[in-house]
């Protein structure tokens, strides 16, 4: 439950190369596979760093609310249903009302009313950009050691699962850390 005069910050995770390993390139039949995302090995320091944001939920000093957004391909039709078991067995405390899946067809910015206290934590470029074009704060994860080169130079803010977990959400969270000291510092 929301508490009055909060200012909330709300954070959406991707799962797919996020929470969980996803690799690039892997053939569109293998996603069809029964069991291919239940079965999706964890990144372990994401998922401690979600466990850390939701152990802050609605604190009093940097109130937030945590989402899941996913993507899925339209034809697979267990998708969502192992998306959600993914879940349950790894980040429980997401309740169901707080999990956002949508096929590929659609765009994330379409789901959710995006402003500078929305932030997106995803590792595909082009989710992100849309999502800062409609005034979104984002994260860039990074995949590997060449998209971290490349990409620290493109996005403002970058995790990536070798970073120690506190770190991740230090990172994740840098904008409405400083945005709630700045304004406790003007009163």
């Amino acid at each position: 439950m929301d508490k009055p005069n909060l200012i909330v910050y709300d954070y959406y995770f991707d799962m797919d190369g996020v929470l969980n390993t996803f690799e690039f390139g892997t053939p569109e039949e293998s996603l069809y596979i029964p069991g291919y995302f239940r079965n999706r090995p964890a990144q372990q320091h994401f998922i401690d760093a979600v466990n850390i944001m939701l152990d802050m939920e609605l604190g009093d000093d940097f109130p937030l609310r945590l989402h899941i957004m996913s993507m899925y391909l339209r034809k697979n039709k267990t998708a969502v249903a192992e998306k959600n078991e993914w879940l349950d067995y790894y980040l429980p405390r997401i309740a169901s009302d707080r999990r956002i899946f949508l096929s590929t067809e659609e765009s994330k910015v379409d789901y959710i009313k995006v402003s500078p206290r929305s932030v997106l934590i995803d590792d595909y470029g082009e989710n992100l950009k849309q999502f800062k074009r409609m005034g979104g704060r984002i994260v860039k994860v990074s995949t590997d050691a060449a998209d971290r080169r490349k990409e620290s130079k493109e996005w403002p803010a970058c995790v990536s699962p070798e970073q120690d977990p506190r770190q991740i959400v230090d990172n994740i969270m840098a904008f409405q850390r400083y945005e709630m000291l700045y304004k406790k510092q003007l009163v």
